[in-house]
């Protein structure tokens, strides 16, 4: 098993957005009193249903059939006064992120983070960020994020290296993988 298979397939396992929320909540757990001041959002049910189980609640955001007047976004969920992590696999254009951070904004979130397991950022991504009501967007270093830094406070890393180097070494071990989605921290 080739690094780039390995990582590959650590990063693109489901439990990586479980794993992201976890260690998003524990990034952004400073801001808050408790996880209850937390509320994880999504327009992917799948990802809002695993975020469950780090966050005591969370917020769906549909498009498309389910919009309503607020900027073409339907939120199902109360926001009003809590921290607002919106979930993602990755970010590459941020138009519809930027938008679904607006409509929180205007629901009376306090704070809102974005997280992705893969920051991509093209074209004026970074830019929008920068200039968008997000007040961080959190991302894992599975992609080199040291320019987009530089470019945009917003932007925080989260490294993976102890993630992936403990991986190769269970795999070469012969050691559960399971525990590393079970036991991970953010101090890890």
């Amino acid at each position: 098993l080739s690094l780039s298979r390995l990582c590959h397939a650590i990063c693109h396992h489901h439990r990586m957005v479980t794993l992201n929320t976890r260690l998003a909540i524990s990034y952004i757990a400073h801001s808050a009193q408790s996880t209850a001041d937390i509320v994880v959002t999504s327009t992917d049910v799948a990802i809002a249903r695993r975020s469950r189980a780090m966050s005591e609640s969370t917020a769906l955001v549909g498009q498309g059939d389910q919009v309503d007047e607020l900027r073409g976004i339907k939120l199902v969920g109360d926001v009003s006064g809590r921290i607002a992590i919106i979930m993602d696999d990755s970010i590459d254009e941020v138009d519809s992120l930027i938008r679904i951070a607006d409509v929180l904004h205007i629901r009376g979130a306090s704070r809102i983070y974005a997280v992705a397991t893969h920051g991509i950022f093209v074209g004026r991504a970074v830019e929008q960020i920068q200039e968008s009501v997000i007040d961080e967007v959190v991302v894992t270093n599975t992609v080199p994020q040291e320019d987009f830094t530089k470019e945009c406070s917003k932007i925080k890393t989260i490294d993976i290296s102890p993630l992936l180097s403990e991986a190769v070494r269970r795999i070469h071990n012969g050691e559960s993988m399971s525990y590393l989605f079970r036991n991970i921290s953010l101090c890890d």
